[in-house]
């Protein structure tokens, strides 16, 4: 988010892509009434649910949660969930 590693074009154009993002149900599920923007990419498939991304909070962040043989609707409240308390500071 920096725009320092392959160089500010570059960086740009894989920002977009991850902020283009429409499935938000899962990292910016809480955020995006907090008007706190998520650049993310998802994955789904059976028993599995990721999602990574930079968090544009007060302090930016990066989170990644995988998951593997899970109860996708519990994982996916704890990536909502942990993507909240992350944002909010709860860790001062």
């Amino acid at each position: 988010y920096l725009g320092a590693l392959l160089g500010e074009a570059y960086d740009e154009r894989m920002l977009r892509i991850l902020s283009d993002q429409r499935l938000n149900g899962k990292l910016p599920f809480f955020l995006h009434a907090m008007d706190i923007d998520v650049a993310h990419k998802t994955g789904e498939d059976e028993g599995i649910t990721h999602d990574c991304g930079l968090v544009y909070a007060k302090e930016p962040f990066v989170i990644c949660m995988l998951s593997n043989k899970v109860d996708v609707p519990a994982f996916e409240r704890l990536i909502q969930d942990a993507a909240l308390e992350l944002s909010q500071g709860h860790w001062d």
